[in-house]
């Protein structure tokens, strides 16, 4: 294992990074940095420069050849500045003040300042957190146009851990988790991730497992939805449409099926949010 290869490794877990995140960041594969690692693959003179400016080193520190991390007096400084320059161009392309894009990170004015000033970089979670405001890869958001064209932009959207009284959207803080939707849709804002809670959709659904949702106000007799009741926290049920009404059935027959009427539908409400196109099971 070459110096690189340790300098790498070391840097990634001194970030708290798997190397899943790691490739998350940079559109790669968990096995690709595995190579990397390993050295069952070499870095390129490209990606020397862009893990370097990520993890805020010196190349000649990621080769192994000094025991000095940061830049002092560097020549590249252009290319450390990338991450800033991007941040604040999308930020002003959106529309959003520094203090209203600290409040949908939940982080505080100052935070942002200093990253768009290069004083500092977000965390892991918090990139991914950009990637989902500004609808960009985390190779757009690193401006690292060469992975973007070499690998397929993967597409976030958050897991929430319940929804309460409205349609989802990037703003809410209940967070617990991201999903990689890559394989349904190139867009993410007309998707949610919502973990299951209980048993009630058992055994096909298990407490703990991850639903993908398609955000639509309406569903197909015998699909199942997530559906908010009176502005309670969201519940994932079967729908079956009658005369009556509709009924929001378990799956699991030790819970009750509820039946509202068209009254009670519009009273309560009884308003669907999306509906499920995809089961994430979680071991």
């Amino acid at each position: 294992m070459s110096n690189t290869n340790i300098r790498l490794r070391e840097l990634r877990k001194k970030a708290g990074l798997s190397m899943k995140q790691l490739g998350d960041l940079f559109s790669m594969s968990e096995a690709a940095i595995s190579f990397y690692e390993t050295g069952k693959r070499q870095l390129s003179p490209d990606l020397l420069i862009k893990f370097a400016n990520y993890f805020d080193v010196s190349v000649d520190y990621l080769l192994g050849n000094s025991n000095k991390p940061f830049y002092i007096g560097s020549t590249n400084k252009k290319d450390s500045d990338m991450f800033q320059i991007k941040l604040k161009e999308l930020r002003e392309k959106h529309k959003l003040s520094q203090a209203k894009l600290a409040k949908l990170l939940n982080v505080s004015q100052s935070t942002v300042a200093m990253w768009e000033n290069g004083e500092n970089k977000p965390k892991y979670e918090k990139i991914i957190n950009l990637c989902q405001i500004f609808n960009v890869s985390a190779a757009e958001l690193l401006d690292d146009q060469s992975l973007v064209a070499e690998h397929p932009s993967p597409v976030w959207v958050p897991v929430l851990g319940s929804v309460q009284a409205g349609v989802p959207s990037e703003a809410i803080q209940n967070i617990t988790d991201y999903e990689d939707i890559s394989n349904i849709t190139s867009c993410m804002q007309d998707y949610f991730a919502l973990k299951i809670k209980d048993s009630s959709m058992g055994p096909r659904f298990s407490e703990g497992d991850v639903v993908i949702v398609k955000k639509q106000s309406d569903v197909k007799d015998g699909e199942i939805a997530i559906i908010l009741v009176n502005g309670n926290e969201a519940a994932c049920r079967k729908i079956k449409k009658t005369p009556q009404g509709v009924m929001l059935i378990p799956l699991n027959s030790a819970f009750e099926t509820m039946l509202y009427s068209d009254e009670e539908i519009l009273s309560l409400p009884v308003v669907i949010i999306g509906k499920v196109v995809e089961l994430r099971a979680k071991f």
